[in-house]
């Protein structure tokens, strides 16, 4: 796969990262040889791991903790970029200070995924709760990450706090255009079968053996997704106050959204985040200043990122933002 890239890609996309090739695993068993190739072309990592026993274990029931710990170092070790993804549900959510503490000392970015009841296909015994308790333990992360600095990098945290600051300097960014931009994940089955995610009603595009990607972008199947999101974010969006400065693509990045059809994590952790914000009085003179210097410091490294993975390195904002919430 790795030299088809490079017999297909221009060299300077895969030099400046356009090409990229990430794997999501639990980790639980890896070996030197997946290392080396990792390590050999540039891997990304996306570890699931929720540090919390009881959930996902072996097929005889047996914990998993310790060898993915275990294994998380060998990455560290070997120089294998990796980023923590913790689901956040029944199971997690009572320990969420112990897993705080616990993400805060692999220093390696974390995605808090939020699980929602969904459809019927999805299995939840054991880990369903309500969404108020899910929000209600993002925000003891969001305090305990503040006391530490914004620390680690944290999605969705970074994103809505530059989400309410720019909505605090009246500042507004374009909505996401999925008819331009095209989705950030597909899903090809081993059959060919390419859809966007496995719980979607209308999610399945086209066989990849059967007709050409162009042909199944440009066909109904893409086209009804892309206008069913619309609909969705208008209905959603419309009447938002963070509407402007959040660009939609919430929407659009939450695989819960459409079933659910609502925006089930940032439409209520932002109010609760910025309320909390204030409470502490951090949206003082200081603050406009900070923030100004920030925002022109976000938009100058947009433009030069130009076809960058981010649009702008969190590292440019989080330090002078710390120094004036400080």
């Amino acid at each position: 796969m790795v030299e088809l890239q490079h017999e297909v890609f221009p060299s300077e996309w895969i030099a400046r990262g356009r090409v990229r090739n990430c794997l999501q695993s639990n980790l639980f068993k890896i070996r030197d040889e997946h290392l080396d190739v990792f390590a050999k072309h540039g891997f990304e990592l996306g570890i699931s791991v929720d540090f919390s026993p009881g959930v996902r274990v072996t097929v005889g029931g047996g914990a998993t903790e310790d060898a993915v710990r275990k294994n998380m170092r060998r990455l560290l070790e070997r120089g294998v970029p990796f980023g923590i993804i913790t689901v956040l549900a029944g199971h997690t959510v009572p320990r969420i200070e112990r897993i705080f503490a616990e993400v805060a000392g692999w220093k390696r970015p974390v995605r808090l995924l939020p699980l929602f009841g969904g459809p019927s296909a999805r299995p939840m015994q054991g880990v369903a709760i309500q969404q108020s308790a899910i929000l209600a333990a993002m925000m003891t992360f969001f305090k305990l990450w503040m006391d530490a600095g914004m620390e680690p990098r944290t999605d969705p945290l970074d994103s809505c706090l530059r989400t309410i600051v720019l909505k605090r300097m009246n500042l507004k960014r374009p909505t996401q255009d999925r008819a331009l931009l095209g989705n950030d994940v597909l899903v090809i089955d081993r059959d060919g079968t390419l859809s966007c995610d496995a719980y979607r009603e209308h999610g399945v595009f086209g066989n990849l053996l059967q007709t050409s990607i162009t042909e199944i972008i440009d066909g109904p199947a893409y086209r009804y997704v892309i206008d069913e999101e619309t609909r969705l974010k208008s209905s959603v969006c419309g009447a938002c106050s963070f509407r402007g400065a959040c660009d939609t693509s919430p929407i659009a990045r939450n695989f819960d959204s459409h079933v659910v059809q609502d925006c089930p994590t940032e439409k209520y952790l932002l109010p609760m985040i910025e309320a909390h914000l204030e409470e502490r009085g951090f949206f003082d003179d200081e603050f406009a200043a900070t923030a100004r210097r920030m925002t022109e410091t976000f938009v100058t490294d947009s433009y030069e990122a130009d076809f960058a993975p981010t649009s702008a390195s969190p590292e440019t904002w989080r330090a002078p933002m710390m120094q004036s919430m400080g």
